[in-house]
């Protein structure tokens, strides 16, 4: 994503159908989310940052994408913690998407 190569995030993430690298430094991600029938447009602002977690991130799981997920305008939506960590048998992911308590049940499933 830092290299902004979409041929290979695309081919990674084959139900994001665009990821785009904002002038702003923000990610905008289309995507189908949860339960939804069409795809939806969200902007993440990644910050690396642990102190901006949802919850305390797993030590066995050092590689994070930590960051807030934003409408178009800013205004905060969500949290992403992502985390991958190598194992004897290979990795361990834990990728994390938190919406706000008063989220549609629809996107959170």
């Amino acid at each position: 994503m830092a290299a902004d190569d979409r041929a290979v995030m695309l081919n990674a993430h084959p139900e994001h159908y665009a990821v785009v690298r904002e002038p702003d430094g923000r990610v905008s991600v289309l995507e189908t989310i949860g339960g939804w029938k069409v795809p939806g447009l969200i902007y993440a602002r990644f910050t690396q940052d642990e102190r901006d977690a949802a919850e305390p991130p797993d030590p066995a799981l050092p590689v994070r994408l930590i960051g807030h997920l934003e409408s178009e305008d800013g205004e905060a939506r969500g949290r992403v913690l992502h985390q991958v960590g190598d194992t004897s048998y290979g990795f361990r992911a834990r990728l994390g998407i938190y919406w706000p308590a008063a989220a549609d049940l629809e996107m959170v499933k």
